[in-house]
């Protein structure tokens, strides 16, 4: 630490344990630097170690996250414009499980529920930040994507049983624009009691040399492949994603939640299977198999997610029993933004939740169980579940 600035290195776990990379492990510096009395400087350079079967030092075994950002402003206000380079492995549906219920469910039970992409490039962005709850992002990618293996990592329990195949997704060069947009109000990001949550995306993009395939009745899962409609290598397509929660205090320990979340393609080709969504179990309906709805990924290795759009509608209801114990010292293990707490030693509780959850995938067209791009599904088609139980905590 200085007084214009402070350095830090950073060893830790990069990710989330899966099937393709294991533990992604990333070490590097991290640097914050005051330039002027309004800005600062905040770079980061990590290097990512996937364990994968082993610690071998072949190639596609390491990767890597740049970002330099210039900030105008307090720390609490300001606008940032950067820059980004990246060679990393990412979920293609992150938004149904928190981060490290995937990781654990893998690391344990050796059931990975996500799927995974590996993609390579860089972004310039720029970031309006007027206060701490909201946060407004540009962004244009130039990037590469790749069908990265399953591996056959490490797990607690089930040794013998056969990791879930890694689907492919459509590999190729992919240019894309980005708008985010952020906001938050919660009073705490773990057990949130009151506040607001959004989270929406526009993505516009490009994608050329594409030798993976976007055809929903044509799944390459070892060899690429392309369909008739893509002889060219290119498409161009746009999809947009909301998530909108709000969180309502009832009494001094009872707690509403309501969400609204879904999305997907808005128009242009067909969506690259990194872009495919569905719904089912675990997350965000539980009561039915996993990937119930997914517009035909079940009839393939690894059921992937093969719809265009998805809607969920989802209410909790939770009330305290009163009691807590755990040491405070083991408790906080935030991660290294602050965006979510979780606290693996304390048992807080437990909570009483009951539940209701209804959704509906789909793929966009006019053939058989398809629907109209201009239309959402009727109510008599969402799938609905309902659930009581005990949470806990992590």
């Amino acid at each position: 630490r200085a007084d214009d600035g402070r350095a830090s290195f950073v060893l830790a776990l990069g990710g989330v344990f899966n099937r393709v990379e294991g533990a992604p492990i990333v070490f590097g510096p991290r640097l914050s630097v005051r330039l002027s009395e309004g800005a600062r400087f905040l770079g980061d350079a990590r290097l990512i170690t996937r364990t994968g079967e082993n610690f071998s030092l072949g190639k596609g075994r390491f990767g890597y996250r740049l970002r330099g950002e210039v900030a105008v402003g307090s720390r609490l206000s300001n606008t940032g414009f950067g820059v980004r380079a990246y060679d990393q492995v990412s979920p293609v549906e992150a938004w149904p499980l928190r981060e490290y219920e995937s990781g654990w469910a893998a690391f344990l039970l050796r059931s990975d529920y996500r799927d995974w992409y590996r993609h390579r490039g860089w972004g310039v962005y720029a970031a309006l930040r007027p206060s701490k709850q909201l946060t407004l992002t540009v962004e244009g990618r130039q990037e590469d994507v790749f069908s990265p293996a399953t591996n056959n990592p490490w797990a607690l329990f089930n040794s013998s049983k056969t990791w879930r195949e890694n689907p492919s997704v459509s590999d190729g060069s992919y240019r894309s624009a980005v708008i985010g947009l952020r906001v938050d109000t919660r009073d705490d990001k773990s057990s949130p009691s009151s506040g607001v949550f959004l989270s929406a995306e526009f993505e516009s993009s490009e994608g050329r040399n594409i030798t993976g395939t976007v055809d929903r009745n044509l799944v390459c899962i070892t060899t690429p492949c392309v369909p008739a409609s893509l002889q060219d290598g290119r498409l161009t397509f746009q999809r947009a994603w909301l998530d909108a929660r709000r969180y309502l205090r009832l009494t001094p320990v009872g707690r509403l939640a309501l969400r609204v979340a879904g999305g997907g393609k808005l128009g242009g080709d067909d969506l690259p299977l990194q872009r495919r969504v569905s719904l089912g179990f675990p997350d965000p309906l539980p009561g039915y198999t996993f990937r119930a709805l997914s517009c035909g990924g079940e009839n393939f290795p690894g059921s992937p997610a093969l719809c265009d759009r998805a809607i969920v509608a989802q209410v909790e209801l939770r009330t305290h029993l009163g009691f807590d114990f755990g040491p405070d010292w083991a408790n906080d293990w935030g991660d290294e933004d602050g965006a979510e707490r979780w606290e693996p030693f304390h048992v807080n509780g437990p909570d009483i939740v009951a539940f209701a959850d209804a959704g509906y995938a789909w793929s966009v067209g006019s053939g058989p169980n398809q629907l109209a791009a201009n239309r959402l599904p009727s109510l008599r088609l969402w799938q609905p579940d309902i659930g009581i139980g005990l949470d806990l905590g992590p």
